[in-house]
């Protein structure tokens, strides 16, 4: 916010302002719809207006690492010492 005498920044999550959620990543759209709550592919290209296709895709690019498949084909988010330890194997910070 800006004000007369001084400028406060706060904290944002892209994921939640919708003109520059829709310019994000899909991976990045997916996670954030899967962190609210697991849904199957096919909901996840509803509410992202998305190509279901390429939603399994990515789910299956990043299974493991950054998304995990629950019983009944719902895709939700790896727990992060997961992802941390993935990334660390591979030579990469996290």
């Amino acid at each position: 916010m800006f004000w007369r005498d001084r400028v406060e920044i706060h904290p944002e999550d892209p994921t939640q302002i919708p003109e520059v959620a829709e310019e994000l990543p899909l991976a990045d759209r997916i996670a954030a719809t899967a962190a609210r709550a697991p849904k199957t592919p096919e909901e996840l290209a509803q509410i992202l207006e998305a190509n279901q296709k390429i939603i399994e895709r990515i789910v299956r690019r990043y299974r493991g690492r950054r998304f995990i498949v629950l019983d009944g084909g719902l895709v939700g988010l790896a727990a992060p010492e997961t992802a941390n330890t993935d990334n660390r194997a591979r030579g990469r910070d996290a």
